[in-house]
């Protein structure tokens, strides 16, 4: 969930709500992505972040 909310907020900005479009509905997760930040970013490569 982590990429997702990171796609979100890089879309659509740091909103509270969802966000429906072209018959979907997307979300943020922010608690979910803060709780990885305090882990370490577990599985996060260098490739990721050139990519």
């Amino acid at each position: 969930m982590t990429i997702e909310h990171l796609r979100f907020v890089s879309k659509y900005g740091a909103q509270a709500g969802p966000v429906k479009e072209n018959g979907r509905v997307y979300f943020a997760y922010p608690d979910y992505f803060e709780k990885w930040l305090q882990l370490g970013t577990p599985g996060l490569t260098q490739e990721d972040l050139l990519s």
